[in-house]
């Protein structure tokens, strides 16, 4: 097995990548539906499993609205693979779920992205993959929203060399494949080819490679897209020199807000520190590194330390440091279980949560094996 089937259930495939797959299952303890991403087991070595580790710690460090959530992370000692956790989305391509979209839809859309791409590069981080099939789209009561997916090839600007080739052909851009310095521009051109290839297929506009040239393009072709506002958007994005394009997202905001006369913001108006961004984990290293020591010591190694109790007042930071603890234990190997109690809670609740854990397929026959005051937990 590739992943933890005693707690996933797979309902079926979702894709499949150059050195992974993604599956829908059903989370047994909680009952929700979640993607889960596991290494091929061709393509199992040390260098996709630091690989996946690395992508997972990002996405957990990087809150934001418009990037995909990620949950937990597990390793499969039998398989020696590695697999994690994400929400669900039902739509993943940008594509189809544009292709028949008003024009205000796909303004909408853009400047969701934009956000997201906004949110990385102010963290120094390219994705270097943007493409249609890496979009996820959660729709609800008529609203919609853009989720960035699949970080496997993004890389710290700071670390990017003229050597640096990687992404999906026909979007990358033109400096990958020469010398030239390559920056966050990177990614804008790979949102115009995207947004290209929509508008072109749109407006039936016949290619003959799935290459797509902007200036191999004729003017008989440009004036047939009805979208002309969001043509000269992309016409700047898709520019073959990076410097003729937009210095960044903010700029094409800028664009959009000129041309539609709208009011979009790259972070929204409202409470954005709380819906967006995740606070630096800080004032509880001491209490984190004790914590970290004991899953490398021997005694939980033999399970000779029975428990370790956290406490403290409200907000002070005890449900953050099991957030990082939790995540150092998947990472090490360890199988996580968490429950939660109050001083208003019962007897038996943290019990009941765990066992509903340990024990998913819980039957009636608990009572008449173990007694009824164990029955009873579950109830």
């Amino acid at each position: 097995m590739s992943f933890d089937h005693h707690r996933y259930r797979e309902i079926r495939v979702l894709g499949t990548g150059g050195f992974s797959n993604v599956y829908l299952v059903e989370d047994r303890y909680t009952g929700q539906q979640l993607a889960l991403k596991v290494i091929k087991s061709i393509k199992l070595n040390r260098k996709n499993i630091i690989r996946l580790q690395d992508e997972f710690l990002l996405l957990h460090s990087l809150k934001h609205q418009n990037l995909v959530r990620v949950y937990d992370i597990g390793f499969q000692s039998d398989t020696q693979s590695v697999y994690y956790t994400m929400e669900y989305c039902r739509r993943t391509n940008l594509m189809s779920f544009l292709m028949e979209a008003t024009e205000q839809r796909m303004v909408d859309a853009m400047v969701q992205i934009l956000r997201a791409l906004n949110f990385i590069h102010s963290h120094d981080i390219i994705h270097f993959d943007i493409k249609p099939e890496n979009f996820g789209i959660i729709e609800q009561d008529g609203n919609f929203v853009i989720k960035l997916l699949d970080f496997g090839l993004f890389m710290p600007k700071s670390q990017i060399r003229t050597s640096s080739v990687r992404g999906t052909l026909q979007y990358m851009a033109p400096e990958l494949f020469s010398k030239a310095p390559r920056d966050h521009r990177l990614d804008l051109y790979s949102l115009g080819v995207v947004y290209l290839k929509i508008l072109l297929t749109r407006n039936h506009i016949k290619q003959d490679s799935k290459y797509v040239d902007f200036e191999k393009l004729n003017s008989q072709q440009l004036k047939s897209i009805r979208e002309q506002a969001l043509l000269a958007i992309v016409s700047r994005l898709v520019k073959r020199n990076p410097d003729d394009r937009y210095r960044n997202a903010y700029h094409v905001l800028e664009d959009i807000r000129t041309l539609y006369k709208r009011s979009d913001k790259l972070v929204p108006t409202g409470d954005a520190t709380r819906m967006f961004f995740e606070p630096r984990f800080v004032g509880r290293n001491n209490e984190l590194n004790y914590l970290k020591v004991l899953f490398v010591s021997s005694n939980i190694q033999t399970f000779q330390t029975s428990f370790v109790l956290i406490r403290g007042e409200s907000g002070v930071g005890k449900t953050r440091l099991m957030q990082e603890v939790r995540i150092y234990a998947q990472l090490t190997g360890y199988k996580v279980r968490e429950a939660w109690c109050t001083t208003t809670g019962d007897n038996f609740g943290v019990a009941r949560q765990l066992f509903s854990q340990l024990m998913p397929t819980y039957d009636e026959s608990v009572g008449e094996r173990y007694g009824e005051d164990f029955a009873r937990m579950f109830q």
